[in-house]
This record gives C-alpha cells, structure tokens and sequence, in this order.
C-alpha cells in the first residue's frame, strides 16, 4: 500500500511539474507580447516579473514541485547522495511548506478574485487579452486546488508556532520591501489599485497583508495536525529545528 501510495504521489508531482512547464512557455510568449505592446498599463512591468506576488508564488511553487519530484525519484536510490538530498529536501518542506507556500497560495489566489470581482481595472483586467482564461486561472485559480492535493497527499513536519510565524513574517517582509521602494521612490506599482492609495492606506494595507497571511498559516497549521496528529512532526522537522 505505501508503494502504490508513493508511486501516486511521485505520478501527482510529474503531472504537476509538467504542467507548469507549460504555463511557464505560454507565460513567456504572452510577456513578450505585452512588452512589444504601447499600452500604457505596461510600465506595471518595469520592476521586472518578482514585482507581482503572483510570481514569487508561482516560483515558491514550481521549486516545490520540482524537488518534490525529484525526491520522488531518488527515494528509489541507496546512494548516500541521494539520501541526503531526501533528508534535506524533507528539512525544507518541514520548515516552509505550512508557514509560507500554503499563505502564499491562498493570498494569490483569494486576493486576486476578491478585487478582480469589485473592481477588474484595479487588478489589470486589461491585460487578460494577452493571457487568456485558462492561463489566469493557471497562476491565479488552480494552484488552490494544486496545493490543497499536496496537502492531502503528503505529510509535512510543522515547525514551532514562533518558527513558524517568523518565517511567513519574512516572506511578507521580503515582498514589501522589493516593491515599496519601486512603488514610493519610482513610481511603479504592480498594481494600480496600490497607486490609488495614499500613505495611510498603504501602512493599513501594509500590516493587514500580515494579518492575512498569519490567518492562512494559523489555519492550515490547525488542519496539519487535525489530519495527522503526531505525524505532522517527524524526527526531521524536530532535529532541523534544534538546529535552527
């Protein structure tokens, strides 16, 4: 049974990877289209792709998935490289898997729908012509669904509530603090429902891009270990963290 069970999940994280390679090939041809264009909406790009949260969670996810995959294949392997890729590999999961790409997907994923629904110029509904549906919902949709997959399929150690907390404070931090200083000393905002904003409402924004994220990490954290009890803290999690 655990070798069918991991065979399905080896078979989950190939179809996972290879669909990405695929969001990724239209992604690039539907960038290039949108910096040969003259709207003006694409001064939006000018701070580069990582400007947009969408892209640090798409990059949070497809690492994932690769070295998942990769694992994947390598659990088959007695060479001592191999397992120490695995043990590590399993270090990484334990640390950021709960605290950081599970807020990260769901921040994209319910924040992009919540202002797309009220206000669809707010979120560059423009540029859709350029990307169409399926690829919107690709970044902005089905990694909710993606994610939870992986959620149910494999265990992950969850780090200490204080470890834990730190780490989604710095992937929060790390993201204002690379598109603040484009936004308030250049003048380029990913978004333009930002550039309407004035200084009070981007310290109130600021913080509650915090509070939301803390939500997320609480709330799947909670369901870590309502599904797997003591499970959900393997020896590897414990010994990463007495490293830490």
């Amino acid at each position: 049974m655990t070798v069918i069970k991991h065979h399905c999940v080896t078979c989950f994280h190939g179809a996972v990877v290879g669909f990405y390679t695929i969001v990724d090939f239209y992604m690039a041809q539907a960038n290039y289209n949108v910096y040969q264009s003259d709207l003006p909406i694409t001064k939006m790009f000018l701070g580069g792709a990582f400007h947009f949260f969408t892209t640090w969670n798409q990059t949070l996810h497809q690492l994932y998935f690769l070295l998942s995959l990769v694992q994947d294949l390598l659990t088959f392997s007695t060479n001592r490289n191999h397992v120490k890729f695995c043990l590590w590999f399993d270090s990484i999961r334990n640390k950021y898997f709960i605290p950081v790409i599970m807020p990260a997907t769901f921040m994209t994923t319910v924040n992009y729908w919540t202002i797309h629904f009220m206000a669809p110029h707010l979120m560059l509904a423009e540029l859709l012509k350029f990307y169409g549906p399926w690829l919107n919902h690709a970044v902005h949709t089905f990694i909710a669904p993606i994610i939870i997959g992986e959620f149910f399929l494999t265990t992950h150690g969850v780090p200490s509530w204080g470890k834990g907390f730190k780490y989604t404070t710095i992937l929060m931090a790390s993201y204002g603090a690379w598109v603040y200083p484009f936004g308030f000393i250049l003048g380029q905002w990913p978004y333009p429902f930002l550039e309407v904003m004035n200084a009070t409402h981007h310290i109130l924004f600021f913080h509650s891009m915090f509070i939301e994220a803390y939500f997320w990490y609480i709330v799947f954290r909670y369901a870590e270990k309502q599904l797997y009890g003591d499970n959900s803290s393997p020896s590897a999690a414990t010994n990463e963290e007495k490293r830490d």
